[in-house]
């Protein structure tokens, strides 16, 4: 009965140690994964462009990671009709998947950012001299720098910059997070 038990004992232990093993190795990957992902938003954004430029490539590279999430929620649901994202898929619609889905995965704050740089980028992208434009990106980094790490200083008209670097190393962190919990 001893050699029993402890053959039982022994084989949980090593099915613990697999599950633990695996758990560690999934989060590893999705720590290589986002550490590639930051790089590449380094090297892609312009880091001392034109407001426009900064907004629409950081609403690009933003989209990017969204769509991850999203699909990826996608799969995990027992979704009968087969929703996907794709690249016709619209920053909107995938916002709102997106907040049905993973509503609690994320802070409010950064849900009401999405909303708003989309916004900003909507005007942008479809009028020549956009109303409203300079008041909207305000309201995206007063919502967005006080909650960043960076201390509180002289960005040398950066705000905006910083503002949105942020935004994207957040929803990068919330995908890595729930990528873990959900692998």
């Amino acid at each position: 009965m001893t050699h029993f038990l402890f053959a039982l004992l022994t084989v949980n232990v090593q099915v613990i140690c697999n599950v633990m093993c695996q758990k560690i190795r999934n989060d590893m990957e999705s720590k290589v994964q986002l550490a590639n992902k930051m790089v590449r938003f380094m090297n892609l954004f312009p880091h001392d462009g034109e407001d426009d430029l900064v907004v629409l490539k950081g609403h690009l590279l933003i989209e990017e990671l969204l769509s991850e999430w999203v699909q990826l929620a996608l799969d995990k649901s027992t979704c009968p009709v087969g929703i996907h994202v794709t690249d016709r898929t619209s920053f909107h619609h995938k916002l709102t998947v997106g907040w049905c889905l993973l509503g609690n995965d994320m802070e409010e704050y950064v849900w009401i950012s999405l909303k708003l740089l989309n916004e900003i980028r909507n005007k942008m992208a479809h009028r020549v001299v956009p109303a409203g434009v300079e008041e909207m990106k305000e309201e995206l980094i007063n919502v967005l720098l006080p909650r960043s790490p960076y201390e509180e200083r002289d960005y040398g008209g950066k705000e905006l910059v910083h503002s949105i670097s942020w935004l994207y190393v957040s929803v990068g962190h919330y995908l890595h997070e729930w990528k873990n919990k959900n692998s």
